[in-house]
């Protein structure tokens, strides 16, 4: 989920600052804001900036802002504010949340996927409007009478559940990613011998690579050794491009963008010309040059139904991209607590090792159901993923007593939920910090032996409601599955394997650091926030 972005590093110069909050404010007083609705009305927020309210705190500093706007909420679970001509609810709250995740009748992310397509895969405008004219909805149940042209909404959006959520589906990208994983850490790391690096930087690369071919090929990668590179380039510009800022005041994102393109369209081009589509390969579960059952179909219905090459492209890369921009931070996270609390590296260890089959290898269907780290892996997304989930009102709605007007916008933003005390916060662990055991219960069984025995359970019982790291509704991430099981995958890997001992930190330039990671804030408000610092570790692979 691309939401709003903060920080002003992109901005170049003060020059582009000031043109950009001039034309705010002149959209403000050109473009007239809606009517005030009727009934309880939400109370504002203080306008950071006469004239242009909350727009360049919200944008440019979006975890600032919603630290701000918690400050001033005092109880109240609805407030509003500006983005400058564009009337925005704040709501909060784990019934009104879950709410707007449901996705009403009221509610719509239309607008935002036609915000996706046009600045982020950077799609024909024909293309587009096809999905525009289709109003028939993603349900399998069309909300209205079908065009001439057929449906396109539901097609496209099955594609997706049917090829990335099914145990299959996901069970054949988690073996081809483990395969890959092992194979590589196994070459690089012989039996017994240290190796200094820089943790979040290794796995940028060589993780990252394997996520990429587990489920899209080996092609792509082949046709563009720069790949993975331009897609973290392609990655710092995300915020500014979803917004449609002009390619004046930001050429970099523009241009990093543009690069991205070129290489999702030259291995399209190629793989068309490479693929037998009348080969058994058509229906296998994965194969060089597409990967998984996902890109070979969704591809071919792209082109079936006449979608341009740069459409096809940026909604490919774009699959990748959102792949990798959660996963890769939240396994660093995860691995950066273990390696700061020794008995905690331990205990994960032991933990993981029941889950490994007769022949040494991971049950990844056991692993994913071990409670120490299943809390530590919802820890870890609790705290570092920060996702503002959008939707347009299309039709006024009442929501906790207020009237909310149509046209509007509202956001539930999950840095809020994830950090409230009052949900989150247990005797000496604070919502704020990191508890690996903030998710389990201890409960008391009897063994096979009859013994009486204590064990953990996970739980997120009374919780579930203020958690949604993946969005919800019909737009909730369909990559979910997969993320959690490679995520999990990765880290009880590296810590089944390897002895790590830390070194020091360094900045992402290579600089030694005082200090350790934080959330990098300009990530604030689209998913997963990487560290801001890298960990220099030595690691020695285990017998």
């Amino acid at each position: 989920m691309v939401d709003l972005f903060a920080g002003t590093h992109l901005l170049g110069s003060w020059s582009g600052l000031l043109a950009s909050l001039v034309l705010a404010s002149l959209l403000v007083w050109l473009l007239p804001r809606s009517s005030q609705p009727k009934g309880k009305v939400p109370a504002s927020l203080p306008d950071w900036l006469p004239g242009v309210g909350n727009a360049y705190r919200s944008i440019f500093h979006n975890r600032d802002f919603l630290d701000f706007a918690r400050k001033n909420m005092k109880g109240r679970s609805i407030m509003k504010f500006w983005l400058g001509p564009k009337g925005v609810y704040l709501v909060t709250g784990a019934k009104n949340s879950q709410a707007i995740l449901r996705n009403s009748g009221n509610l719509s992310s239309d607008e935002l996927f036609f915000m996706v397509l046009a600045q982020l895969d950077a799609a024909d405008q024909k293309d587009i409007d096809q999905f525009r004219a289709d109003k028939s909805g993603r349900s399998h149940i069309p909300l209205n009478p079908v065009g001439p042209a057929g449906r396109i909404w539901e097609q496209n959006h099955r594609i997706f559940t049917d090829n990335l959520t099914t145990s299959k589906s996901v069970g054949v990208m988690i073996d081809k990613f483990l395969e890959l994983f092992t194979a590589t850490l196994e070459e690089q790391f012989p039996v017994g011998q240290s190796k200094s690096l820089r943790l979040y930087s290794f796995l940028k690369q060589e993780m990252a690579r394997c996520a990429i071919v587990s489920l899209s090929g080996e092609e792509i990668l082949k046709q563009n050794p720069g790949f993975i590179d331009a897609m973290w380039e392609f990655d710092t510009y995300v915020y500014p491009l979803i917004f449609g800022v002009p390619r004046l005041l930001y050429p970099k994102a523009y241009a990093a963008r543009d690069v991205y393109h070129a290489m999702g369209a030259k291995f399209l081009t190629a793989a068309w010309e490479k693929f037998d589509w009348t080969s058994p390969d058509v229906d296998a579960d994965w194969e060089p040059i597409f990967g998984t059952r996902f890109h070979r179909t969704h591809s071919k219905f792209l082109k079936d139904r006449g979608f341009a090459l740069c459409t096809r492209s940026g909604m490919h890369i774009g699959t990748i991209w959102a792949q990798n921009a959660n996963c890769l931070p939240a396994t660093c996270w995860a691995l950066i607590e273990l390696i700061k609390d020794k008995s905690l590296f331990a205990a994960i260890r032991a933990e993981i090792t029941t889950a490994l089959d007769v022949n040494g290898k991971l049950d990844v269907k056991k692993l994913a159901e071990l409670p120490l780290l299943q809390s530590v892996y919802v820890e870890t997304l609790r705290l570092h993923v920060a996702v503002n989930i959008t939707r347009q009102i299309t039709d006024e709605m009442v929501l906790d007593g207020y009237t909310l007007k149509k046209d509007y916008l509202v956001q539930t933003p999950s840095l809020i939920s994830h950090l409230d005390e009052s949900i989150w916060s247990e005797p000496g662990h604070p919502a704020s910090e990191f508890w690996a055991e903030r998710h389990v219960t201890y409960v008391n069984t009897v063994d096979e032996s009859g013994n009486q025995i204590r064990e953990r359970q996970f739980s997120l019982a009374g919780r579930a409601g203020s958690f949604f790291p993946f969005g919800g509704g019909i737009s909730i991430c369909a990559g979910r599955h997969f993320a959690k099981q490679e995520v999990m995958a990765a880290v009880a890997f590296v810590v089944l394997k390897f002895d790590i001992e830390l070194e020091g930190y360094v900045t992402m330039d290579g600089k030694m650091s005082e200090r350790g990671p934080l959330d990098d804030a300009w990530y604030c408000g689209t998913a997963a926030m990487p560290p801001d610092r890298d960990l220099l570790v030595s690691l020695t692979r285990a017998g």
